[in-house]
């Protein structure tokens, strides 16, 4: 069922984690642009205004073993503005409103994403002043990471059983997304995180994450398809998939016994927007080398 979020002092907060955030005195719109954080998270060549920081929140779950609960903070503050432009063009009030709609809208669908955890913004006149978006720590680690080291002998991708509940899983969490005309726009193995616990599980857990770029298109759909589609067979290794399951997973992702001449256009297109993509990449690589 959907999420019926809290209005408090300025901020929407998840209801399961309203008072994990009060007992780190994260109660206000100050104090999550103020607090220190865990970790900063900085990367090289991320612009000022934006932050990402972890935090450490006390459990949601009371109990003598329980864990803290890790988030993710993301802070904007005064954006440039052009950066505020794009996003009131796009229907998003400020900068973190626009990753908390899609987090909000794929938990109204039940599409599996980050939790959203909280969610402020204050504005000064027309213009956005700062903004704060929380969301919970995903279990697991990336596909990215995970495919390549359970690829090697022995690993688990050697068990057949476990290649093909993980394709099918991917299969019906990307048709899924499709179907309620979502278009991830970078959808790599990077951002799908996998929870290694439930390998054994039909289907396991799969996360889909940084929603940033999400859209949902009203034009020239086939085409925003082909570009998710590709990124994902581009990001896959080729010793961690082979033909036959690359096959298998688009009879999945249509739903289809058979690839008839729908699925075989759609396969050409992929094949041909994956070859872009890497001769783009190769460009890239060889200008920062």
């Amino acid at each position: 069922m959907p999420t019926d979020f809290l209005q408090r002092d300025g901020l929407t907060v998840h209801p399961d984690y309203a008072d994990a955030l009060d007992a780190a005195g994260l109660t206000s719109l100050d104090a999550l642009l103020q607090t220190p954080g865990e970790d900063d998270l900085h990367k090289p060549g991320l612009a000022g205004w934006r932050q990402r920081l972890r935090l450490k929140l006390p459990p949601i779950a009371p109990g003598p073993d329980a864990a803290p609960t890790v988030c993710y903070l993301k802070r904007y503050t005064r954006p440039p503005l052009k950066e505020q432009w794009n996003n009131r063009l796009a229907g998003h009030a400020d900068c973190a409103a626009v990753e908390w709609h899609w987090l909000t809208e794929l938990d109204r669908l039940g599409v599996p994403g980050p939790v959203p955890v909280c969610y402020g913004a204050r504005r000064k006149g027309a213009l956005e002043d700062a903004s704060v978006l929380v969301t919970a720590a995903v279990p697991g680690e990336s596909l990215e990471r995970w495919v390549p080291a359970q690829g090697a002998p022995g690993g688990a991708l050697a068990d057949r059983a476990i290649r093909r509940r993980l394709l099918r899983a991917v299969a019906a969490l990307v048709a899924d997304l499709h179907r309620h005309r979502l278009i991830h726009r970078d959808l790599y193995l990077a951002h799908l995180f996998l929870d290694p616990a439930t390998t054994d599980h039909d289907p396991p857990t799969l996360t889909l994450i940084d929603l940033q770029r999400m859209i949902r298109p009203t034009v020239r759909w086939q085409r925003w398809v082909v570009k998710d589609l590709s990124a994902l067979n581009y990001s896959t290794p080729p010793d961690a998939a082979s033909i036959a399951d690359r096959v298998r997973w688009l009879r999945q992702y249509r739903g289809v016994m058979r690839l008839g001449p729908a699925e075989k256009r759609l396969a050409r297109a992929v094949a041909a927007k994956t070859a872009r993509i890497a001769r783009h990449d190769a460009k890239r690589r060889a200008r920062l080398a």
